[in-house]
């Protein structure tokens, strides 16, 4: 069914270290993307001194196996000066 809300969680990793994300967001599946990249650019807001994101990975967890991962690295998201 289109434009049916899911929830979604967005978990945070450099492979070392595990960031999750216990409350997640209802949204639809389209918009996933879109969540994944707020979650990294929080995770950054969090820390602005750190510069090892290029090491790091969104996983959005798929519960009937699987999951979708963006290894882009956070690097890739942009962010206005301050």
């Amino acid at each position: 069914m289109e434009g049916e809300l899911k929830r979604f969680y967005f978990h945070c990793s450099d492979g070392l270290d595990l960031v999750l994300d216990r409350e997640g967001i209802e949204a639809d599946g389209s918009e996933v993307l879109w969540w994944a990249l707020k979650a990294a650019d929080r995770l950054m807001s969090a820390l602005p001194t750190y510069d090892g994101w290029s090491a790091w990975t969104v996983s959005q967890p798929i519960f009937s196996g699987g999951s979708l991962i963006l290894r882009r690295g956070f690097w890739a998201v942009s962010r206005e000066p301050s």
